[in-house]
């Protein structure tokens, strides 16, 4: 009801089609009218004065904390997913993956864009179990190798928070938590020496 009142507020008068699939599909990032209903529908039913201060009393970027924000604001599990990482109250990613490719993912604005998760579930994520293993249940949030994740030479130094879930039409959701300070930081500037000589 708050995507169609966001369409109602937004775009009315407007040539355009609301599909039931493209409702709360971050995965449908090209349907714009559609991105900006939801933004509208998560600012109405989770509104910042109130979802930030309750998410700040949780300690991790877990499912446990999403759960119980959900329960709160009467709100979809994945939707409450994207407005904690959103809320850069701990700095997390979620991502979504099936057996082919990555679908979809947000990262929380403390998260430089240097992490940027690959394509496809590594074999030595919780997430590769969920989608291969038949697993059909959360797994712990535990600590993984960045490797996992992320296809930079530094992830193999680093570690984060992982628990993943099963999904819709055989996906998987994760969610990811940084808590390395070094992760967080920009990469330093490379410097150059002129050794040419003239």
């Amino acid at each position: 009801m708050g995507h169609e009142i966001g369409h109602w507020q937004l775009h009315r008068g407007m040539d355009f089609a609301c599909l039931h699939e493209d409702i709360g599909n971050p995965s449908g990032m090209t349907k714009q009218k559609e991105r900006e209903a939801d933004r509208f529908s998560a600012n109405l039913l989770m509104p910042w004065f109130l979802f930030r201060p309750i998410s700040q009393t949780f300690a991790h970027a877990d499912f446990k904390a999403i759960s119980e924000l959900a329960h709160r604001f009467q709100t979809s599990f994945v939707a409450t997913a994207i407005r904690f990482v959103e809320s850069n109250v701990i700095p997390a990613m979620i991502v979504c993956h099936d057996k082919e490719k990555r679908q979809w993912f947000k990262r929380s604005k403390d998260i430089p864009e240097r992490w940027f998760p690959q394509d496809t579930v590594d074999h030595d994520s919780f997430a590769f179990d969920i989608l291969y293993g038949g697993f059909e249940r959360n797994t712990r949030q535990q600590k993984v190798s960045a490797a996992s994740w992320f296809d930079r030479t530094e992830a193999a130094e680093c570690e984060i928070f992982e628990q993943s879930t099963p999904y819709i039409d055989g996906q998987v959701i994760t969610m990811l938590e940084f808590f390395e300070e070094s992760m967080l930081e920009d990469p330093p500037k490379m410097e150059f020496q002129n050794n040419y000589r003239w």
